[in-house]
């Protein structure tokens, strides 16, 4: 790779402009560990005008990412507009077949079109880095792709998404309503301000959990229908009768092999006070690896906010600079298996039911009878 790498940047929202003043000030500290001098020779958003964290250069943006391509001769690519589709995927669809490197903390776009996308890259000698789509700053992906590459992983699982746990921790720790920790999140950054949605309902923990089963058991990523809810029914009522159960309610995310079959779900899940995953608080996620021969592993960090996030697109450009060219899910596309899903219908659980009645003889005997029944 030349010495000197021309950077685009590719949405300036929360994450985008974050990362944006990261590399300019931390230019020299890169070129120190890799040799290489960066240039943002690009910027895209849709408006130039918006109100930002941080000043941009003006002179170097595109109201129309594509345009940049004609004008720039771009060798790495940071997509952060977070689509699943439209721009997001046309971008880096068009980055890698015209062979520039593209790095993306967008989980829904990876955990949609990953296995496409990863083809793409291998085909055309690029790399196509992910690190900072799933829980922010903690260096997972790369974990299970080197550190724990000779391993026979049988599950992963934890608290994936930063924004449910922080509004779960401060709902329990300020007797809060959920609607007014929300509105604290939003404006600590840690949940989007216009519509949170996606973290709330847990499809931001769901795709998370698809490119985790990816990478951990080499296989294709998953489309089957699984069981994926999220903490929007939740009331403070229901974090005080847990916590007097000694217990905690966290939204876990879960990806294993049982009977050689590919068993994926995301849940509110009851765990005691004593259990390391039930005193992971606040923005943290932690992930917690089963396998062999290493036994269980975890990893702990903050999970949502552009800090973390800016910090794990660094490393994936570190990792780029320094002339590492890697299979995006660790092996080869060719490689990579088609595990067949669980059958939800075998699936049995434990189940927390809360009832409201009026206090009066003979309700409980009436509830315990009609359950009876079912």
């Amino acid at each position: 790779m030349k010495k000197k790498i021309n950077i685009a940047i590719i949405g300036l929202g929360q994450v985008g402009i974050y990362l944006y003043n990261e590399i300019i000030n931390k230019k020299k500290q890169i070129e120190l560990k890799t040799g290489k001098k960066i240039h943002i020779a690009a910027i895209s958003a849709k408006n130039i005008n918006k109100k930002r964290l941080f000043k941009i250069d003006k002179k170097i943006f595109y109201k129309k990412p594509l345009e940049i391509f004609k004008k720039e001769k771009i060798d790495i690519l940071f997509e952060v507009i977070g689509q699943s589709d439209g721009i997001s995927k046309k971008i880096v669809e068009f980055a890698l077949k015209n062979k520039i490197n593209v790095i993306t903390p967008n989980k829904a776009l990876i955990a949609k079109h990953g296995d496409f996308l990863s083809k793409l890259a291998e085909i055309n000698k690029v790399n196509l880095e992910f690190e900072a789509a799933v829980a922010g700053g903690i260096p997972i992906l790369r974990s299970i792709k080197e550190g724990l590459a000779t391993n026979k992983i049988n599950k992963v699982y934890g608290i994936l998404n930063g924004t449910t746990n922080y509004i779960l921790t401060e709902m329990e720790n300020t007797n809060q309503s959920f609607d007014k920790v929300l509105i604290k999140a939003q404006k600590l950054g840690y949940a989007e301000p216009g519509n949170p949605k996606l973290d709330l309902n847990g499809f931001d923990a769901f795709a998370k959990v698809r490119i985790l089963s990816a990478l951990a058991f080499n296989n294709k990523i998953s489309k089957s229908n699984c069981i994926m809810e999220g903490i929007e029914k939740i009331q403070l009522k229901d974090i005080k009768i847990a916590s007097q159960l000694n217990l905690r309610i966290k939204l876990l995310g879960i990806s294993q092999i049982i009977n050689n079959q590919l068993f994926e779900t995301v849940h509110p899940c009851l765990v005691s006070k004593k259990d390391y995953i039930g005193n992971v608080n606040g923005v943290m996620n932690a992930v917690i690896i089963e396998g062999k021969p290493i036994g269980e592993s975890i990893l702990q960090g903050e999970g949502a906010g552009p800090g973390p996030t800016s910090s794990s697109l660094l490393a994936d450009l570190l990792s780029i600079l320094r002339g590492n060219i890697k299979y995006p899910f660790g092996i080869s596309s060719k490689k990579r298996g088609s595990l067949k899903p669980f059958n939800m219908k075998n699936y049995s659980n434990s189940l927390y039911i809360r009832f409201e009645v009026r206090d009066m003889q003979g309700v409980l005997s009436l509830i315990t009878n009609r359950l009876a029944k079912l």
